[in-house]
């Protein structure tokens, strides 16, 4: 469904609204589309209950005359604005300058891979202090969103997009693809989480289908007869199901319904719409499209009108989250760390338990990982160390490398920090030591961490503390 991408007009002179800061609620199913709101219409958002938005971050807008020019007044307001009040900001990346497409429409993907990367990571470096969710563009699906082929979307757009997002915050989480629920999503799903789906830390989706029945049935439960047989149509559970996805999370990035029809039909499509995502522990947040009517054409999707007044269907969102609060992150408590010892708590890939340790002989093992796992989810979202304590047999010869560690993030199948041990790091015989590697835990994720042996000298392994 097409709807107009360039929300950039708001009052350039509105007052900074002052509230109390509030803590965001990363646990939140509530959301809404709000592109580049002005603070007032914010102040809305929070009013509503609701703790998550999200944003345009138009690279044609932000970037727009040149490489590496760049115009931040508007995301730098909204960005603190939304902090201010507590808002979780969800960002969507999209859409290249005529500078970086050939004089094309910004539907049409970059020429060039890097000018994308440099983009991205200029973004995540500037924000990643108050933003950590970032959608890979906006309906590829579309024509009139992108251009290109699923190809293009997955090798020039989110897959470089991701990397870049990563390198720069490694705790960040990349959002994908944003698929319109037309005909032939499907395709484009399966080929995106076949080729890609690594990169997405949750997969995201929109439709819009009244009455809201109607959408669930298309997003988890539509079967029926088609010339006397049954026929199945694969809803969006089946196909992250069927392609490797079917435990990632799940967010509903738009949805909704016009008023055009009527604004209390639009109200009870919110109703019941939230009803049923109340039985669906899958969908982890939905962002409703969008909060106000477009100043300048007649569509009429908001929550408020164009004045800024209020619509039945605002009440029923507002009133529903308070008879439904969402639940709340814990208090953070001091963490003490995990210590894994590495003949009991890690799995091994050669050698042998031996004295306090697991160990390694040139004479009688081949190459390959000492110790690895154990795939650990216990270790909490930050910066984190992991002290590895080792001995060798022989610190005076050959300078060889004689061990590689690791920490590996399963879940987003990463290499999150490595170091390679030489011997002569190692200052005496039979001695343990200690070598630690810094490394950013996202929540949840199952990590490992690794020792390669490369049956140069014998080595043994004490343990794996993480702090």
């Amino acid at each position: 469904m097409y709807r107009t991408f360039l929300r950039l007009a708001c009052a350039a002179g509105c007052a900074l609204a002052v509230c109390t800061a509030a803590a965001a609620n990363d646990l939140s199913p509530y959301g809404l589309c709000v592109h580049l709101p002005t603070d007032a219409q914010l102040d809305k958002v929070k009013q509503a209950g609701v703790d998550w938005i999200r944003v345009d971050f138009n690279w044609v807008n932000m970037e727009p005359q040149a490489k590496g020019v760049f115009r931040w007044q508007e995301t730098d307001r909204v960005v603190q604005s939304a902090a201010d009040r507590g808002l979780k900001v969800f960002a969507t990346l999209a859409y290249s300058p005529r500078w970086a497409n050939g004089n094309q429409h910004h539907s049409a993907p970059p020429q060039r891979v890097q000018d994308w990367v440099d983009y991205v990571a200029a973004v995540v470096t500037r924000y990643k202090d108050r933003v950590g969710h970032w959608g890979m563009w906006n309906e590829p699906n579309l024509g009139h969103f992108f251009s290109g082929s699923k190809d293009d979307y997955v090798n020039t757009i989110l897959i470089p997009g991701a990397q870049a997002a990563k390198a720069v915050d490694p705790g960040c989480f990349v959002l994908g693809p944003d698929l319109s629920h037309h005909d032939g999503w499907q395709d484009w799903m399966k080929h995106v989480l076949r080729n890609a789906g690594q990169h997405l830390d949750v997969v995201t989706h929109h439709i819009y289908k009244s009455p809201a029945k109607k959408s669930w049935r298309l997003l988890d439960r539509w079967t029926y007869p088609w010339e006397g047989r049954p026929y199945f149509r694969a809803t969006l559970r089946h196909v992250l199901r069927d392609n490797g996805a079917a435990g990632k999370p799940v967010w509903l990035t738009e949805t909704g319904q016009r008023s055009v029809g009527g604004e209390r039909e639009q109200a009870e499509f919110y109703r019941d719409f939230l009803q049923g995502m109340q039985r669906r522990d899958w969908l982890k947040k939905v962002f409703f499209y969008e909060l106000t009517d477009h100043p300048h054409d007649q569509e009429t999707w908001g929550l408020l009108r164009r004045d800024q007044s209020e619509k039945p269907a605002y009440g029923t969102y507002r009133d529903f989250i308070l008879a439904h609060p969402a639940p709340v992150s814990p208090p953070s408590t001091p963490w003490n760390g995990l210590v894994f010892e590495a003949e009991r708590d890690l799995a091994h890939g050669l050698g042998r338990a031996e004295a306090d340790g697991w160990s390694a002989s040139t004479a009688t093992d081949a190459r390959g990982h000492l110790s690895y796992g154990p795939y650990t989810n216990l270790v909490p979202a930050g910066a984190r160390q992991a002290t590895f304590r080792l001995l060798l047999d022989d610190v005076t010869a050959n300078d060889d490398v004689v061990l590689t560690l690791d920490v590996f993030d399963a879940t987003r199948g990463q290499v999150l920090t490595r170091r390679e041990l030489r011997r002569r790091e190692f200052q005496a015989a039979f001695a343990y030591q200690d070598f630690t590697l810094s490394f950013t835990a996202a929540s949840g994720h199952l990590l490992e961490f690794r020792t390669y042996w490369h049956d140069t000298s014998y080595a043994r392994q004490d343990r794996v503390s993480v702090r």
